[in-house]
């Protein structure tokens, strides 16, 4: 059996893993009394069926305007040149189930709806060692990243992006492997981890809200990781790092981390004040939260984890172990791996972590903030705002390197991917997400700048700046959701003629749905790849 990898490293590290335990180790935590959220309403599974393959058993352990006082007050991996897009995009033919409202469209960053690729290339040395100790500020460095050989070319990638609701039921999932094995593609970017949650058999994290008894007889990953290699294809597992539930159908399982840490939940400024003082345990602490993101409509994708915890890194660390190497998968692909935006994030624990990383650099120069201090929770912040942009973007860095060192020392040889902002000064301002450092370092082996834009010219401007770092390391992302079917094709077109290591459309499941048919007057995927790489079937 192909996922029968071995039982790996031990189980020491199960950390605040959400199985039936309870993440503090006990039982499993029950929604405090007088609770109120609106129930999940989870959509039809469409049936289970097809034999369930189970992994073998183990648990594994788990810029332009960048703000310049960044580079000026201190040396951080932060004030890089920023020279990469996002690229994010699913695309692929059949009729699959659609994607359910809550999620956002590919075009902030993927998720929601698939987003975020990452184009197959040739293995990296991983990196050896193992957990790391605290770093100063009380951040830990999960697993330590070493410089690696950056990868050769990496080919002719032809992703799609593939949201986890085309494959809640085993036939749509193989449909969706021979729709795109038809169309010319060899890359699939499918997502397992949408929401805080598992669309493969994790020990770690909930299955998707009502599909508990459905994903206990067929398996989501392993049944298209088995047809991609019948038909030749490449599977890369696409995981949202922070983003973890819907706030208009929070998900119900007391298991999922909504439930069982609201302390690792991440805080908007708007609310800094009010939650500083509060126990997250305390229903009206995740209520706040739930209302605030919910008031913020399309603007905000849904609820996200806590980027300076060291308890949240901990916990993605050991999720992609157990998964990278019980699957064999060709790569991983993260996508949310961002703050949602500049107005995050102002809990208490990344606060208190703040003002001992300030205090570590400035000294005595710390006095006034301190005076200040926790009466206004915001006196560190206020004080210091270009190290708090600083101090985000290192926390992102963090994440980065150590979920790519993970997957390196799971599975040598894995492709390490990212969908990212397209704009890197914007990237780096409003998102803390210094992509091309990364791709610089080695941390990632490809970038998926999120292009998502009606405008040709638009797009071949930022593909050609991602591109001037290294072409062959970025997947052009095409929003086809917005284009028309030519203005598509010609986009394509123009990223394999400057020679980019791959194109991604997003999204398959917007491709087999009856807007991608009358885009393209037909079935989207088959005319697209016999006008871009002239597959014809």
């Amino acid at each position: 059996m192909r996922r029968g990898l071995g039982a790996g490293p031990g189980a020491e590290g199960r950390l605040w893993s959400l199985g039936s335990q309870g993440g503090d180790g006990g039982n499993a935590w029950e929604p405090p009394t007088g609770f109120t959220v609106e129930s999940q309403g989870p959509g039809d599974d469409g049936g289970a069926g097809g034999g369930r393959r189970r992994p073998a058993p183990g648990i594994l352990r788990g810029a332009e305007g960048v703000v310049s006082s960044i580079s000026r007050v201190i040396r951080l991996r932060v004030a890089a040149p920023l020279l990469v897009f996002l690229a994010a995009c699913t695309s692929v033919g059949a009729s699959v189930p659609r994607p359910p409202p809550d999620l956002p469209a590919p075009s902030r960053a993927p998720e929601g709806a698939p987003q975020g690729v990452l184009a197959p290339s040739p293995g990296l040395d991983g990196p050896g060692g193992g957990i790391g100790g605290p770093r100063e500020g009380g951040v830990v460095s999960l697993l330590p990243v070493a410089r690696v050989t950056l990868p050769r070319q990496t080919g002719d990638v032809r992703a799609l992006w593939v949201v986890r609701t085309a494959i809640l039921h085993p036939d749509s999932a193989r449909a969706a492997v021979r729709r795109a094995r038809d169309a010319g593609f060899n890359t699939l970017l499918v997502q397992v981890r949408g929401r805080g949650d598992a669309y493969f058999d994790s020990r770690l994290e909930p299955p998707p809200e009502g599909m508990a008894s459905a994903i206990s007889e067929y398996d989501p990953l392993g049944t298209v990781i088995d047809e991609a290699t019948r038909l030749g294809l490449e599977v890369h597992a696409w995981v949202n790092v922070h983003v973890v539930a819907s706030a208009v159908s929070p998900p119900n399982d007391p298991r999922h981390i909504l439930r069982s840490r609201p302390e690792l939940l991440a805080v908007p400024r708007a609310l800094a004040a009010e939650l500083f003082n509060r126990n997250p345990r305390d229903p009206a602490y995740l209520n706040a939260l739930l209302r605030y993101t919910r008031g913020q409509g399309d603007r905000l994708e849904g609820m996200f984890t806590n980027p300076a915890d060291p308890r949240v890194q901990e916990h993605l660390v050991a999720v992609v172990r157990d998964l990278v190497e019980r699957y064999p998968v060709a790569g991983i692909h993260f996508d949310y791996l961002r703050y949602p935006s500049a107005n995050f994030d102002y809990s208490r624990g990344s606060l208190e972590a703040f003002r001992s990383w300030v205090m570590g650099r400035v000294g005595e120069g710390t006095q006034g903030a301190e005076g200040r201090w926790p009466g206004d929770p915001l006196a560190y912040v206020s004080a210091f705002p270009g190290l708090w942009d600083a101090f985000r973007v290192e926390q992102i860095s963090r994440t980065a390197e150590s979920l790519s060192a993970a997957a390196r020392q799971a599975r040598p040889g894995i492709v390490v991917s990212a969908a990212v902002y397209p704009d890197p000064g914007e990237a780096v301002r409003t998102r803390f997400q210094n992509w091309n450092r990364w791709l610089e370092d080695g941390v990632v082996d490809v970038v998926a700048p999120m292009i998502y834009t009606g405008g040709e010219e638009v797009f071949l401007r930022q593909l050609r700046l991602a591109a001037s770092i290294d072409p062959r390391r970025v997947w052009a992302g095409v929003g086809i959701y917005q284009d028309t079917f030519q203005t598509a094709v010609e986009k394509a077109r123009a990223a394999r003629s400057l020679g980019v290591g791959g194109v991604a459309l997003f999204s398959y499941d917007w491709a087999v749905s009856g807007d991608g048919s009358a885009v393209a007057s037909g079935p989207y995927l088959p005319r697209f790849g016999g006008e871009v790489w002239g597959t014809n079937r």
